[in-house]
């Protein structure tokens, strides 16, 4: 993947990437590991008892949510996160076992302000230490992550393309650093870092990047490692999915990679989108390919199926999602349908509008802390509208110049292997009288002129050849 420099050269370029990541992470999020308990976390650690391996089994966190109630009861808010709270569990495990935190007990006046002011009914004295670190371990190793994403699909460009360079450029790698550190300390992330039950972001975005290198080896001609680069694919997108629900739309993101980055999709998409009449030759390739990227997409598509019907189940006939109360989202009891539509509007430009400019964070975003949209003459109608504009702009462009503009076309002819070039001058080159010789014009840029410089003609006149340059 980073060939066409030197071992050395490679070595010393990721390293410094790499420690400027690191270096980046510290510097934004370094004093969380100092942080205490606040908020769910009292709620998602210290007082659920899947947590604490004295006051439950290792079985029961997998038939509760992520608060510690049975999915299976209507008091369950549905969310379904097992391998988050089994590292919770790590956690308090750890915690028993360090000499550092549990030498000699821990007493009373050593316990966190949490546990002191709401009376949590924990049997050790837990420290907050250990859980605010595995999320900055977490989100550092999703930094590079990134990274390394970012550099395999500038250099990648299209699956099957020839011309794709896997050189490590420093350009591709300046362009995978700013993302990588931009993904590194947006302010976006900080309730994800600095939160304990923030870990289900981190961590499922963890498996969601791993689900998206591993599917890119699924295009390999190797039958055993596309098999392998599968398998992987589908067992980092089901624990993406148990580590939070989001985990369960990563299938729509490797769609999304069989468009963009298949080269014979692509193409196709062009010639349908530029209203090409498709030959039958090449309505077979195209069938072909699309039969390619549907069993390379079987696989993750059976197991999203197969996570929801897990989750169906786990409820015991009850909804899969949870309805909310109006204190925690009041847009789905306005009885006005356009008011709903303006207000769901609203929070899509909150959250287009907290990526560009993250100035207005907070932790908890019900209670009305977005206020919602009744008339369509409200002033705030224009922030989604500027961004819906923006985004279909940005989307006609895209599809102009990706598959309406005609493909660039190489200053030079390929070279053939096959033929050798011949002077002009050469005896060989100069045809005889008594016959007539067949010398084909060389090759050009398809929609260009034929070349006639140093083209060796022939004619009979006479029986004599006449050689024209």
């Amino acid at each position: 993947m980073y060939s066409g420099t030197t071992p050395a050269v490679r070595f010393g370029v990721l390293a410094v990437c790499h420690c400027l990541i690191l270096f980046a992470l510290w510097w934004a999020y370094g004093d969380a590991v100092e942080g205490d308990f606040v908020f769910d976390d009292g709620f998602a650690v210290l007082r659920n008892a899947d947590v604490d391996p004295s006051r439950s089994g290792l079985t029961a966190l997998w038939r509760n949510d992520f608060w510690g109630t049975p999915l299976s009861s209507q008091e369950s808010h549905k969310s379904y996160r097992p391998l988050t709270i089994l590292t919770f569990r790590l956690n308090f495990w750890l915690n028993l076992s360090s000499p550092f935190l549990q030498s000699g007990g821990v007493g009373e006046g050593e316990r966190c302000f949490y546990e002191l002011t709401n009376n949590v009914p924990s049997s050790v004295a837990v420290c907050p230490f250990g859980f605010h670190m595995v999320n900055l371990v977490l989100h550092g190793l999703n930094s590079l992550l990134v990274f390394h994403v970012f550099l395999a699909y500038s250099q990648m460009q299209r699956v099957g393309d020839p011309s794709a360079s896997p050189r490590l450029s420093p350009l591709r790698a300046l362009f995978a650093l700013a993302a990588a550190l931009h993904f590194t300390v947006h302010p976006v992330h900080t309730e994800a870092v600095t939160g304990v039950v923030g870990r289900a972001d981190v961590l499922s975005t963890l498996f969601m990047l791993l689900a998206a290198i591993s599917y890119s080896f699924s295009h390999t001609e190797n039958k055993r490692a596309r098999m392998v680069a599968n398998m992987l694919t589908c067992a980092t997108m089901f624990a993406a999915a148990l580590c939070k629900e989001i985990g369960a739309t990563m299938f729509g993101v490797l769609v999304a990679y069989e468009i963009l980055f298949d080269k014979r999709l692509f193409r196709f998409a062009r010639m349908i989108v530029g209203r090409r009449k498709l030959g039958r030759d090449t309505r077979g390739m195209l069938l072909e390919s699309v039969r390619e990227s549907l069993l390379r997409l079987r696989g993750p598509l059976c197991t999203t199926l197969f996570y929801l019907l897990v989750r169906a189940a786990l409820n015991g006939g009850e909804q899969v999602l949870r309805s909310f109360r109006f204190v925690e989202n009041p847009i789905p009891y306005l009885e006005s349908t356009s008011a709903r539509l303006l207000s769901t509007m609203q929070v899509h430009s909150m959250y287009f509008s907290l990526l560009v400019w993250p100035t207005r964070l907070c932790h908890d975003w019900s209670y009305e802390a977005v206020p919602v949209v009744t008339s369509l003459w409200d002033i705030r109608n224009l922030g989604p509208l500027s961004w819906y504009l923006s985004l279909s702009l940005f989307l006609y462009l895209w599809v102009h110049e990706a598959l309406l503009s005609p493909p660039a076309r190489p200053a030079f002819p390929p070279a053939d292997a096959s033929a050798s070039p011949v002077s002009p001058l050469a005896p060989s080159a100069i045809p005889s009288a008594s016959a007539r010789p067949t010398v084909s014009a060389p090759r050009s840029p398809r929609g260009s002129p034929p070349v006639r410089a140093g083209v060796v003609r022939a004619r009979e006149r006479g029986g004599d050849g006449e050689r024209e340059p």
